[in-house]
């Protein structure tokens, strides 16, 4: 027969190791990764004129908050492309926190190609709207236009 002793010493091995099996098997739940907290908005500018863009140009591509029309945009995120010769279209994605986003607001995407001494070259002159319902959300084309003579960068 066995004494209490030597019963309560592998009872408590065993309750132990059934704790630790147990809690091992649980699911652990992460806390959301960076990059799930973030919307993408993704799209190409694009323009139809057969014009090649300097090497030197740089494509900026602003998230906008275009709420409030007596006021001017808050620019949520931004993307700077620097060419190095490439053309158009040209792909870009720009990112921002989901918490950036309010209800009842409206978003834009607005976009600009510079030569490399800031002489702005084209422009989006069209409301590229953005909806934040989605974490990844494609413009498809942005259309540019070609800038004036003498505009200068705002």
């Amino acid at each position: 027969m066995y004494s209490p002793a030597a019963i309560r010493g592998p009872l408590w091995l065993v309750t132990l190791l059934s704790i630790l099996l147990v809690s091992a098997c649980q699911q652990k739940t992460s806390p959301p990764s960076a990059e799930a907290s973030l919307i993408t908005i993704s799209g190409s500018l694009v323009y139809p004129q057969r014009i090649a863009l300097p090497r030197e140009a740089v494509a900026t591509i602003r998230l906008q908050d275009v709420s409030r029309a007596d006021a001017p945009a808050k620019i949520i995120a931004m993307e700077l492309i620097e060419l190095h010769g490439q053309q158009v279209p040209i792909s870009f994605a720009v990112r921002a926190p989901k918490s950036s986003f309010q209800p009842g607001h409206r978003y834009s995407i607005a976009a600009r190609i510079e030569n490399g001494d800031g002489k702005l070259l084209w422009i989006t002159d069209s409301h590229n709207a953005v909806e934040p319902t989605q974490e990844r959300i494609d413009l498809g084309e942005v259309n540019l236009v070609q800038a004036g003579k003498g505009n200068k960068p705002q």
